[in-house]
């Protein structure tokens, strides 16, 4: 299913949502996330360009489509509502706040950026992925604190292996989708639609809905993440040695 995912990479060609253009040195887009991140909101955060093609094919996709797109916002809420409506009392110390009420219903929210070559180099969208970085980085932490003693060198290999993650192109782009719950990370998508622009169906918003919607019910999902960045890390390993 990835591999239909495209991505307007860093090397190539290169519903609710509100929107504003703002400049390069602006923060005005990270200090209202931050804002809703401090208030444990929920959403779903769509960044983009005006001119990156799959950026149009998802925005052409989710207006052609907008009932069926509001649906599957509404299943997001309720399937995940469904799901953990036997628990009583949530892991306090989850990274993703898995089992937690939804403070608030999720809905998408969307940051857009004029021009696809700037996809983050802006103040903005360096800030937004700083923060992902850093919250992968916790999850990843205390995997490798169960074989490394100490907390500095376990830190230290769990941020280098999230950036090597975000430094590959093809882990990196427009459009990309933030999943958010209560202030907590739970998952991120890279790419809509198929490997050439154009054509929107009802289709692609399945495909590109699953995995979102696998993320938010999955209790083991700290453990998804932590295999995302360490098999990507074998993967790079094996490519350097072959």
């Amino acid at each position: 299913m990835r591999k239909l995912l495209s991505v307007i990479s860093a090397t190539t060609l290169v519903g609710t949502s509100a929107m504003s253009v703002v400049s390069c040195s602006s923060n005005k887009y990270f200090q209202q996330f931050k804002g809703w991140i401090d208030n444990k909101e929920s959403f779903l955060l769509y960044i983009g360009a005006d001119n990156c093609p799959h950026c149009q094919d998802f925005e052409n996709t989710q207006k052609d489509h907008k009932e069926k797109f509001d649906g599957l916002i509404n299943d997001l809420n309720n399937s995940y509502n469904t799901k953990i409506s036997d628990i009583t009392t949530p892991d306090p110390d989850s990274k993703t706040a898995y089992g937690e009420k939804l403070n608030n219903k999720v809905d998408l929210r969307t940051f857009k950026t004029e021009d696809y070559n700037n996809k983050f180099t802006e103040k903005w969208s360096k800030n937004i992925l700083n923060w992902v970085i850093d919250q992968v980085t916790e999850i990843l932490k205390q995997e490798l604190m169960k074989t490394v003693s100490s907390e500095k060198i376990a830190t230290k290999m769990a941020k280098d292996k999230t950036k090597a993650y975000f430094d590959n192109s093809e882990n990196l782009g427009f459009p990309m989708f933030l999943l958010i719950r209560n202030g907590k990370l739970v998952s991120w998508e890279v790419g809509f639609g198929t490997d050439a622009p154009g054509g929107w169906t009802e289709t692609l918003l399945d495909q590109w809905f699953l995995p979102i919607e696998e993320a938010m019910k999955n209790d083991t999902q700290e453990s998804a993440i932590i295999k995302r960045i360490m098999d990507s890390s074998k993967t790079e390993i094996e490519g350097d040695g072959g």
